[in-house]
């Protein structure tokens, strides 16, 4: 070095320590770089992953109320469900709808009992009942509110001189 002039020998200095800080960024700040970016992305991806668990604990919770009130549900509908035809009781149900109404019993006929979806049978009533239409629509509000479960199948109105005819059936269904 001492054989170069001032200038070459600010010039080497000078490369040298270009040489120097390219080196020292290609081995030492480059990888930290890379290792900012890979963490930056790595960062994005764990984000979307916790959106998405975030939104499925949000379902898995909604779907936990839903099952409790279907399961509550259930349990309602099976406690209107007597274990057996229950006579009585549905003549009870029945003369309470048609009393709150003001309805007229006309005939009442017990059919076959019919087999039902699995373990539930069903009973199957025919109602020929004369009165009103608020009367009547009294009545069908009154059997779909009764504390025992009751299906209207069908029902016919005719007119007659003295108001309204109506035929109804009803079935009761029952656990076997």
């Amino acid at each position: 070095m001492t054989s170069l002039r001032p200038q070459e020998r600010l010039l080497l200095r000078a490369g040298l320590g270009v040489m120097a800080v390219i080196v020292l960024a290609l081995f030492v700040f480059y990888p930290q770089f890379r290792g900012v970016a890979t963490a930056r992305l790595e960062a994005r991806r764990k984000q979307a992953e916790l959106a998405r668990l975030t939104a499925l604990a949000q379902q898995r919770t909604e779907i936990v109320r839903k099952h409790a009130t279907v399961k509550q549900a259930a349990r309602d509908l099976l406690e209107r469900l007597p274990p057996d035809p229950g006579v009585p009781d549905l003549m009870l149900r029945l003369d309470t709808a048609m009393t709150s109404s003001r309805v007229a019993l006309m005939q009442l006929t017990f059919l076959p009992e019919t087999p039902a979806a699995g373990n539930v049978g069903s009973l199957p009533v025919q109602l020929r009942l004369r009165g009103n239409y608020p009367q009547m629509r009294a009545l069908v509000q009154s059997l779909e509110e009764s504390p025992r479960l009751m299906v209207i199948d069908r029902v016919a109105f005719s007119g007659s001189e003295t108001g309204i005819i109506a035929d109804i059936l009803v079935r009761a269904l029952f656990v076997r």
